[in-house]
């Protein structure tokens, strides 16, 4: 049974591959994920309702480079968050047991066809917002490992990361950063809040998912002075992303995608 509905779901990652897809031949972490969870109403409800039903599934590509061969960063950052992934070798994610994660789904748009996919991954607790998976050869492993391999390790840095403990296990929570007070009149919106509307945004201008992370970390640098880290940005910065950096969103380089 398939995914046939948008939304934010929690979800158990069922099969999982990295090999070089698409006529690009581009890295693409291969996830595929049952679906348990829905949020709706603010709350998380199970999916079935019944315990003879079946749990729908999804597959999600996830591009980690792009094709001028450089890191998709936003990619990077995004698998690092959900799944505590150290960011320096990709075949971690063949190699260990993952951590159930949260998925956003929606549909995009693609040659005049409307397909439900996989928007954004985030860690199983965020509070923010099928298809074959496919495994390198040991041939294509070792391709990739000596094209990629410097590169993550300069993006990332730091010390390997060690395995997730079980399936069911989530990633640490983090300590909640410190922030300057601000005024308590002052416009704030959240990071799902933000998300939603450039998600929205990308969809009525036809643009494709590697348009949408590049003008969604543009606006981040634009109103939150540059920080990488989004647990860092404060909730009025969120409310200038939506606002003054939604408003310079650029549908530009459009044939410049990783598919």
């Amino acid at each position: 049974m398939f995914a046939n509905r948008e939304g934010r779901f929690r979800a158990e990652v069922i099969e999982k591959g990295v090999a070089e897809t698409g006529e690009n031949k581009l890295t693409t972490v291969t996830l595929k994920f049952l679906l348990e969870e829905e949020y709706i109403e603010n709350e998380w409800r199970s999916i079935i309702d019944n315990p003879g039903e079946t749990h729908p599934e999804i597959t999600g590509y996830f591009y980690i480079e792009k094709k001028d061969r450089s890191i998709n960063e936003f990619q990077v950052k995004s698998l690092k968050e959900a799944f505590g992934w150290d960011g320096r070798e990709a075949f971690w994610f063949e190699d260990n047991v993952l951590p159930k994660c949260q998925v956003t789904l929606a549909y995009e748009t693609w040659n005049d066809k409307a397909k439900l996919k996989v928007q954004f991954v985030n860690h199983y607790n965020s509070e923010g917002g099928g298809g074959k998976v496919e495994s390198a050869d040991q041939t294509e492993r070792q391709r990739i490992v000596a094209r990629l391999g410097s590169k993550l390790r300069a993006l990332s840095g730091g010390t390997p990361a060690a395995a997730p403990a079980t399936a069911q296990a989530t990633s640490p929570p983090q300590a909640p950063p410190e922030t300057p007070e601000t005024a308590t009149d002052a416009p704030e919106s959240s990071q799902q809040e933000a998300w939603q509307l450039f998600t929205e945004m990308a969809k009525a201008k036809g643009c494709a998912q590697d348009v949408l992370e590049r003008e969604w970390w543009r606006a981040i640098k634009l109103c939150a002075g540059g920080i990488s880290d989004t647990a860092l940005v404060t909730p009025a910065q969120w409310y200038d992303v939506q606002t003054k950096g939604l408003a310079k969103f650029d549908n530009s380089g459009f044939d410049d995608l990783p598919f």
